[in-house]
């Protein structure tokens, strides 16, 4: 039995954007963010910016998943509604990974950007 394939790098990105763009704020989340840029159209990294989850330059798996990691990160008990929407997209364990990602990313955040907090994750271009 093959090992199915965890979640993908771009929605693994988009997540981490969608994370400081809506997670709590903290000053290690700009330099994180930029890094989670990389290899994304502009028009999806300027939609979540501007706080535009729902936006044509996202696909409908897309959407539905971020949209259930900004529920996440008001509430972190999505509800069903959320939930079974990414799930006609990606299987259990992906959302699990996704929602793990969104956990890890939201406690970084927390994290000051000015050195002084042990270097939990490989560092990221600024």
């Amino acid at each position: 039995m093959a090992s199915e394939p965890s979640l993908d790098r771009r929605s693994k990105r988009l997540l981490i954007l969608v994370v400081a763009r809506f997670g709590r704020p903290g000053s290690a989340s700009a330099r994180r963010a930029l890094a989670a840029e990389a290899g994304l159209p502009k028009a999806q990294v300027r939609a979540i910016r501007d706080g535009d989850l729902g936006a044509p330059v996202f696909v409908e798996s897309e959407r539905a998943l971020l949209a259930l990691a900004r529920r996440f990160l008001e509430a972190p008990r999505v509800g069903s509604r959320f939930y079974d929407e990414a799930e006609r997209y990606y299987t259990t364990r992906r959302l699990f990974e996704a929602v793990l990602t969104l956990g890890v990313y939201q406690s970084l955040v927390c994290l000051p950007g000015d050195g002084s907090a042990p270097a939990l994750a490989p560092a990221l271009p600024h």
